[in-house]
C-alpha cells in the first residue's frame, strides 16, 4: 500500500488539518504528522520551519507521496492566534446561571455536535436558563458556517 504523508501548517493540527482526507486510508497509508507545539504534543516556546523539515525528512520513506499545507499562517488567522494566546481561559468564568434564568429574554442555544465537552456545556445551558436547543453537525466549532444556522436562527428571533 502507498504512503501518503500529511504535513498540516500553522495554527491547527493534522487531524483537523487533514480530516476531509480520512476516507483516503481506504486506499493508501496515511501518515498524518502532528509538528511540534500543536496538540497531542505539548506547547512549545518556539516552532521553527528548519527543524519541522528535518523531522519530515526522517519521517519519508522512498516512494513516499507528500502533501504539505500553508506555512506561515495568514496575518488575519495568525494575528488571531496570537490573541489567543494571551486570551483569558473560559474555566475561569462562573456563569451566573440563576440570574439568566430570572431574564424575560429567550435563549437559543447551538452546537456543532464534534466535542462532548462544548456539547454538555450547552446541555446544562438548555436545562438550567431553559433554552432552545439544536445540534447542527459537520461544521465543528464553527456551526455559524453550517447551510441552515441563519434560517435557524432567523426563525429563533
Amino acid at each position: 500500500m502507498e504512503r501518503v504523508v500529511l504535513v498540516h501548517g500553522s495554527v491547527v493540527n493534522g487531524r483537523a488539518t487533514w480530516s476531509a482526507q480520512r476516507p483516503l486510508a481506504e486506499r493508501f497509508e496515511l501518515v498524518v504528522l502532528d509538528r511540534p507545539g500543536l496538540p497531542p504534543n505539548p506547547p512549545a516556546e518556539r516552532v521553527d520551519f528548519e527543524p519541522d523539515a528535518t523531522l519530515v525528512a526522517e519521517l519519508l520513506r522512498a516512494g513516499d507521496h507528500l502533501v504539505g499545507h500553508s506555512y506561515p499562517a495568514p496575518p488575519d488567522l495568525a494575528q488571531g492566534a496570537q490573541t489567543l494566546s494571551v486570551e483569558r481561559g473560559p474555566w475561569e468564568a462562573e456563569i451566573p446561571l440563576d440570574a439568566l434564568a430570572a431574564a424575560t429574554f429567550p435563549n437559543l442555544v447551538v452546537s456543532g455536535g464534534h466535542h462532548p465537552a462544548f456539547d454538555a456545556i450547552c446541555d446544562v445551558l438548555e436545562h438550567e436558563l431553559p433554552a432552545a436547543r439544536a445540534v447542527l453537525r459537520g461544521y465543528g466549532h464553527v456551526v455559524q458556517l453550517h447551510p441552515q444556522f441563519n434560517a435557524l436562527l432567523a426563525d429563533f428571533v
